[in-house]
């Protein structure tokens, strides 16, 4: 599977400037594979190409709407599955408008086409402290772009004082309250300092006569209570069969955040959050999931915390 890069940031961030500084750093690295970067922009005339440096990659532009609205949803998609079909590269930067409502971006990766082929590796949020708290209260598409961002990239912090650069990272953590802040400085960040970034294509091509396993991704909305303890167990039981797990876990001792990978597992209490559409509320990614499975492994940790606490009470 293709690993896609996803920019996002209010308009005047520093998106096309962090962009570049990708690419300039990418172009100087030993050795790197094919890369295909789709710029887009609102209006009808590509400004942001333009003042991207030449390399070896490919570029494509969507003009005259976001790809996250019903204007270029089709278009876009059926962009991806072109630039799949045609050259298959290595992953995919997509620099979104301004206005972009990222929530549109699962719907759209999970379209038929591309949903095989293409995964989001990194959702890089570009900051402006000028803007930021001028639009994050009142603009659901600036809420979603820091609220569903894996990186938050706090721009120009050499234009602003101490105690402005202090009040928008504690807006930024009322709508996202996990993913890490990186200052910069006309919006330099190295590769290396990306979550995530550093995944590489995933080959799901058999071998040895073994079929490919399927990735899949699977949601998990319950109102269920589940101890820490018993999931944290559970959890490193999987023998790294699942990939990723993220998400808000309802525990007797209050609610908890829950961010799981292959190298470790988080769990930490909850600040605000946006809504989300259960008490549990768990996204799980890995080879070959089932739905039926992971609810009913849940379910049992639910089960087992029930009867311990039935057998307290009775003693």
């Amino acid at each position: 599977m293709i690993p896609l890069t996803l920019i996002t940031g209010f308009l005047g961030a520093g998106k096309t400037t962090f962009l570049r500084h990708l690419l300039d750093q990418r172009a100087a690295a030993p050795a790197h594979g094919t890369l295909a970067v789709i710029i887009n922009e609102f209006a009808d005339v590509g400004l942001d190409a333009v003042q991207l440096p030449a390399g070896d990659y490919h570029q494509w532009e969507l003009s005259r709407g976001s790809i996250f609205c019903i204007c270029l949803r089709t278009d876009f998609i059926a962009l991806l599955a072109r630039i799949v079909h045609e050259i298959n590269p290595d992953e995919i930067w997509v620099e979104a408008t301004g206005v972009a409502d990222v929530e549109e971006v699962f719907k759209m990766l999970s379209a038929p086409p591309v949903r095989a082929a293409l995964y989001l590796r990194t959702n890089a949020c570009i900051v402006d402290p000028h803007t930021i708290l001028k639009v994050l209260h009142t603009l659901r598409a600036a809420q979603q772009q820091v609220a569903r961002a894996d990186v938050l990239i706090l721009n120009k912090i050499d234009t602003a004082d101490a105690a402005t650069l202090a009040a928008v990272e504690q807006a930024l953590r009322t709508h996202n309250a996990q993913a890490p802040i990186l200052q910069a400085t006309q919006a330099r960040i190295a590769l290396e300092a990306l979550p995530t970034f550093q995944m590489p294509r995933l080959d799901l091509r058999p071998f040895g006569g073994h079929p490919p396993q399927p990735i899949a991704a699977v949601a998990i909305t319950e109102a269920w209570i589940i101890p820490r303890a018993a999931f944290a167990q559970w959890w490193r039981a999987q023998q790294h069969g699942i990939w990723r797990v993220k998400g808000r876990l309802r525990t007797p001792d209050g609610d908890v955040w829950v961010d799981g990978t292959l190298a470790a597992l988080d769990l930490r209490p909850c600040g605000a959050l946006p809504a989300l559409p259960a008490a549990t509320t768990l996204a799980f990614v890995g080879p070959g999931l089932q739905r039926a499975g992971l609810t009913a492994a849940l379910q049992r940790l639910c089960s087992a915390a029930g009867k311990n606490r039935e057998v307290a009470a009775r003693m």
